[in-house]
């Protein structure tokens, strides 16, 4: 046996001494993950976050839209002649362009809201209660 202040440079095998060895090592506080937990932290959003995203990407599609009617109209009217140019007219309606603006508004205000307190998800409850474990409370 090793006395007090002697460095041991050999491996000891204390499977005998009844020490549990699990966690022996650890020098740090350890929180037992579940996978469930590892899902919610790596992939959760809130659900204001997620109608955000969700009105975002149908005013996309509605915005692609209108920008091929503008390039179609501009292509037409380059290749036109002054005549021609008189006829032609921009084939977005106003809904259109007022759908867009209520989708890209209410995208944003979703998304704002996600950043409050009212955006709280399932993510920001479990990073709560991890860092409540840390503190020790």
């Amino acid at each position: 046996m090793a006395k007090n202040n002697e460095i041991i440079d050999k491996t000891i095998d204390a499977s005998g001494m009844g020490v549990p060895i699990e966690g022996f090592f650890d020098k740090e506080k350890r929180y037992g993950l579940t996978p469930l937990d590892h899902k919610v932290l790596t992939e959760s959003d809130s659900k204001l976050m997620e109608w955000s995203k969700r009105f975002l990407l149908i005013s996309i599609g509605l915005g692609l839209t209108s920008l091929s009617k503008l390039i179609w109209f501009l292509y037409q009217f380059k290749k036109a002649d002054d005549v021609q140019k008189q006829e032609l007219k921009i084939d977005i309606e106003n809904w259109e362009l007022i759908y867009l603006a209520i989708g890209l508004g209410l995208s944003l205000i979703l998304f704002l809201l996600s950043l409050t307190k009212l955006g709280n998800s399932d993510r920001k409850k479990l990073m709560k209660k991890i860092k409540k474990y840390f503190d020790g409370e």
